[in-house]
């Protein structure tokens, strides 16, 4: 990753971080190449620098090459200010409110370009009584900028000028030791953004880095930061999570650190009150395919998962209403009522995957017990697959028997001759079971 020699500059600065001070890297000493920068994030910081104005790779995507690691997100800082990145770029827009940035579009790719932020103590922000940062438009230079960022292996700015690596905080030597820390007071940083704290456990999960003591003291008291930030960001982070290839990891994060039961409490009690191994089985082998999926370059359904997470929900409901008066499809109709009112709490999901979420769990009992007439209905169904993985999960975690799986399995691999033969024999087992 690097030459030794890189680190003697850094054995003095653990503890204390020079706000203007800097190491630089020259390139014989680091392993980062342009062959592994997306030739888009290039053209951008190749184009800033023709026109004048400061431009680094920063973020991320240095960590990940560092790490050697795949990376897909390329991000560019620069002084340039949000109009002036938007004359150079066409194919380029201004988005944000809370910090503008700039979006420049290429065939199948976004390169996000920012400007320098400002020090908190000279900038005009707007914050509210939690610390919380509203708005931050006021514009500055590198050595301010930063100290705006999240955590140290972050806060990595690449020189694309003279191949160099620039680190002002430490971040190399936190990132040899694989130690995720965040930038300046733990507590300030975190109240003013919230979102840091899932940020925090996801790339500890996905890096397979240890929390500093004084991050991970926040990060394991501080859950309820979370309720001051806005559903709509809260669920874009919640996409981040689990969805990239790292889902089993992060999830016992998540649950180590609590913030399952922060965002969904109605899982956690679900699991504790029904105790039924079954049902964290479940969860882990969506979780283990989510991941195979994401490496498979197969398409992943945010709603499925989502679905096989409030499963033992909808259960536990089941069994509650046991006592009232109601019909078993009734029962378990009002059972996904109100296992999908408790998705609601901090993130609230959209519509479309809260009506995906219904129809695979209504699919359940028609799945594990097909009526003939209903089965070419049942299979022409939109969310038809998504309802028979989560049959398929339910029978290999014990929960069911896999008898109604592997019917179901091989009438999708049927041709029509098998098809009719299978429910006529189907047809004469209900007859049978009737007449008896």
């Amino acid at each position: 990753m690097f030459s030794r020699n890189i680190w003697k500059p850094f054995k003095s600065r653990s503890q204390q971080r020079p706000d203007s001070t800097s190491v630089v890297v020259t390139r014989k000493n680091h392993s980062l190449s342009r062959k592994h920068i997306s030739p888009n994030a290039l053209k951008v910081l190749y184009r800033l620098q023709r026109a004048g104005y400061e431009a680094y790779l920063v973020g991320g995507s240095i960590r990940d090459i560092l790490l050697k690691q795949p990376t897909k997100d390329f991000d560019v800082v620069t002084n340039a200010h949000p109009e002036e990145i938007r004359q150079l770029f066409s194919n380029s827009r201004v988005i944000g409110r809370r910090f503008q940035l700039v979006h420049i579009n290429f065939h199948k790719e976004v390169i996000e370009c920012s400007t320098f932020r400002a020090g908190q103590d000279d900038s005009v922000e707007e914050s509210d009584v939690e610390g919380m940062i509203r708005s931050d438009n006021t514009f500055g230079s590198i050595e301010e900028d930063v100290w705006r960022r999240d955590f140290t292996v972050n806060a990595l700015y690449y020189n694309v000028k003279d191949f160099s690596i620039v680190d002002y905080t430490g971040g190399l030597i936190d990132l040899r030791h694989r130690v995720m820390r965040i930038l300046g007071n733990p507590e300030k940083r975190f109240a003013e953004d919230p979102v840091r704290l899932l940020r925090a456990v996801r790339l500890a999960a996905k890096l397979n880095f240890t929390l500093h003591d004084d991050t991970d003291a926040i990060v394991r008291t501080q859950q309820g930061l979370l309720s001051q930030v806005p559903s709509s960001r809260l669920f874009h982070e919640w996409l981040k999570l689990f969805f990239h290839g790292h889902a089993v990891v992060t999830y016992r994060k998540m649950v180590e650190y609590d913030y399952m039961n922060t965002l969904f409490p109605a899982i956690s009690q679900a699991l504790l009150a029904r105790g039924i191994v079954s049902d964290q089985d479940l969860i882990d082998r969506a979780l283990k395919a989510t991941d195979e999926r994401f490496y498979a370059s197969q398409s992943i359904n945010p709603g499925f998962l989502m679905a096989v997470f409030f499963w033992p929900v909808v259960l536990w409901h089941e069994s509650q209403l046991s006592g009232e008066r109601l019909k078993p499809a009734a029962r378990f109709m009002k059972a996904i009522d109100k296992a999908l009112d408790e998705t609601m709490h901090l993130i609230r999901l959209p519509a479309r995957m809260i009506h995906m979420m219904r129809t695979m769990w209504r699919m359940q009992k028609h799945l594990e017990l097909p009526k003939v007439r209903r089965v070419d209905n049942l299979y022409e169904q939109r969310y038809f697959r998504a309802a028979y993985d989560l049959l398929e999960l339910r029978a290999q975690s014990g929960e069911i028997r896999f008898k109604w799986p592997q019917w179901w399995k091989a009438y999708q691999a049927g041709s029509t001759k098998v098809r009719m033969k299978m429910l006529r024999k189907l047809q004469e087992q209900q007859r049978t079971r009737r007449a008896t």
